[in-house]
């Protein structure tokens, strides 16, 4: 029942957030796979994805969580920072 937020802030990969109340968005995770177990999408995060132009396979990381099994989301460095990991 914890966001993607919540759980990352211990990990080596926490979601940067530049809010406390979901409004900016920066937090969008992109869902690459399991949509279909994650939390359902409230009508303030559904506004706030649109008020900022967030496509529809996005959700914000502050409210939703995993609900089940092969979720897979990739976390957006909308900060601009150098990335925490690299695949080289």
């Amino acid at each position: 029942g914890d966001s993607f937020v919540y759980f990352s802030s211990n990990s080596a990969y926490p979601i940067d957030t530049g809010c406390n109340d979901s409004t900016c968005g920066t937090c969008r995770v992109e869902v690459l796979a399991g949509a279909e177990n994650m939390s359902p999408i409230s009508d303030h995060e559904a506004n706030t994805l649109k008020e900022n132009n967030i496509p529809d396979n996005y959700r914000l990381g502050c409210m939703v969580g995993p609900t089940g099994d092969g979720v897979h989301v990739r976390i957006e460095n909308v900060f601009g920072m150098e990335p925490a990991f690299s695949e080289d």
